[in-house]
Parts: C-alpha cells; sequence; structure tokens
C-alpha cells in the first residue's frame, strides 16, 4: 500500500511539473509576443519579417524642375491646351520601404494632375509619374510662373509660361482694285476691315504707306482692333495730273498694316 501511495505521489508530481512547465512556456509566449508589439509605432503595428512604411524624406526625385511654355494661338471659345510632362520617384534605402502622397494644382487658370495622388515603393526600387498639365484658354499671360508639386517630403518645380497670340485678318480682300479711274473723278473710296481672330488680346495697328505716289489715302491710319470690334480702314484715290511718260499709265501702292 505504501508503495502504491508512493508512485501515486511521484506520477501527481510528474504532472504538476508538466502541467508548470506548460504554465511557464505559456508566459514566456505571451511576453515576448507583448514585447514584440511594445517596440512597434503605435498604429503602425506589422507582423512578420515585412518592415513599416516609413516617410518618404530621402527618396530621389528626377528631374527636379519641368519646363512648360504654352502659345494660345487657337480661338478661344473653342481652344484647348494640354500637355504632358514626368518624373521618377526612387527609393535608394535599403530595407526600408516609403510612402507619401503626391500633390495637385488648381491655381490662376492652371492644372496639374499627378496620374497618381500617391506612392508606395519597396527598398531600392522607383516609379514614374506623368503630370497632366492644362492651361485655361482664360489664363493670363505668364512668363515661368513656379507650381510646386509635393511628393512626399521632396517636392518639383513646374514653371509655366504663357503667350497670347493675335491673328489679324483682313476683308473683303488684302488688295484692293480700283479700276479704270477718269481724271475728271475727284475721288474713288475703298474700305476694308480688319478684324483679330482669336480673343485674347487687344491689337494696336498701324497703316503705313511703303511705296507709289501720294494719290492715295488710308482713314484712319491708325486703331485698336479687338475680337469684337473690328476697324474699318478706308483708302481714298485722288487722282493728280496723269503721267504721260507712262505707256500703260498704271499705278500702283503699297501699304503696310503693322501691329504691337
Amino acid at each position: 500500500m505504501t508503495h502504491d501511495l508512493v508512485r501515486s505521489l511521484i506520477f501527481k508530481t510528474i504532472g504538476a511539473v508538466v502541467l508548470i512547465t506548460l504554465l511557464i512556456i505559456c508566459v514566456q509566449t505571451g511576453s515576448a509576443s507583448e514585447r514584440v508589439l511594445y517596440n512597434q509605432q503605435r498604429g503602425a503595428v506589422h507582423y512578420g519579417t515585412n518592415p513599416p512604411f516609413t516617410g518618404a524624406s530621402d527618396i530621389g526625385v528626377s528631374p527636379h524642375s519641368i519646363d512648360v511654355s504654352f502659345s494660345f494661338n487657337q480661338p478661344k471659345e473653342t481652344a484647348h491646351y494640354e500637355t504632358t510632362r514626368s518624373f521618377t520617384i526612387t527609393n535608394p534605402n535599403q530595407g526600408t520601404p516609403v510612402s507619401g502622397p503626391i500633390s495637385y494644382i488648381n491655381e490662376g487658370g492652371i492644372t496639374i494632375t499627378p496620374s497618381k495622388s500617391s506612392f508606395r515603393l519597396p527598398s531600392g526600387e522607383s516609379t514614374t509619374v506623368t503630370l497632366t498639365i492644362e492651361a485655361s484658354p482664360s489664363a493670363s499671360e505668364m512668363t515661368k510662373r513656379e507650381f510646386t508639386i509635393n511628393v512626399g517630403e521632396k517636392s518639383i518645380t513646374v514653371t509655366v509660361t504663357i503667350i497670347h497670340v493675335a491673328k489679324l485678318s483682313v476683308s473683303p480682300s488684302s488688295s484692293i482694285n480700283f479700276g479704270k479711274v477718269a481724271s475728271d473723278v475727284p475721288s474713288v473710296p475703298k474700305t476694308i476691315t480688319i478684324r483679330e481672330d482669336l480673343g485674347y488680346k487687344d491689337v494696336n495697328i498701324n497703316v503705313e504707306q511703303i511705296s507709289g505716289n501720294g494719290w492715295v489715302t488710308p482713314s484712319p491710319n491708325t486703331g485698336i482692333v479687338t475680337k469684337n470690334n473690328p476697324v474699318d480702314i478706308t483708302f481714298t484715290l485722288r487722282p493728280g495730273s496723269p503721267d504721260y511718260t507712262r505707256r500703260d499709265n498704271k499705278y500702283t501702292w503699297k501699304f503696310a498694316i503693322t501691329s504691337s
């Protein structure tokens, strides 16, 4: 009986030792897990061996600046001005992924829209971002105006130049034919209309005689032409004494219409 009691106590002791060992293992495992979680940044807990994505302060951005120029040479009411440019983001860090936002621009008639609003780059990788740059036809003229696109904690500068173009047209024709004019006719007027066809700017015009005698005079010889306000110029022929030494008795005058 004593032998049976000792054997029973031994079994119970062994069982207790096994139970205590399991409890210790569980406590150590739980404690280790708590230490891992405690060392992570709050709100950014990651499991396994993959490192967390971090801020993009050490990324490479190339190129650092982009120049764009628009020549406004389409009719304003139907114009569309758009171009694209690209830049590359590189993560040179070893073992540290990076991520960050990419900003956009909507200012002063200029919109700059990136092809992606953010990026996530594992170590050593790169990505290309395309910028769509649009200029509203109502945008003012500008010379190398700078816009900043934020790329993570870096930035890229987009420089925009806008040139307003004017286009003059003459109707009914850029040439005038007075036809046959009798010497006793005091004057013959012919009128042309000068228009600006694009609509971006006012144009100062000046009419200047280049060749010919003084029989033809323009009136007015200056004016301001806009899209909605054309200017009429009347050329008046006042014949003088005929030049009988001329065999054909034909006369030609040339005028230049200059703008500023």
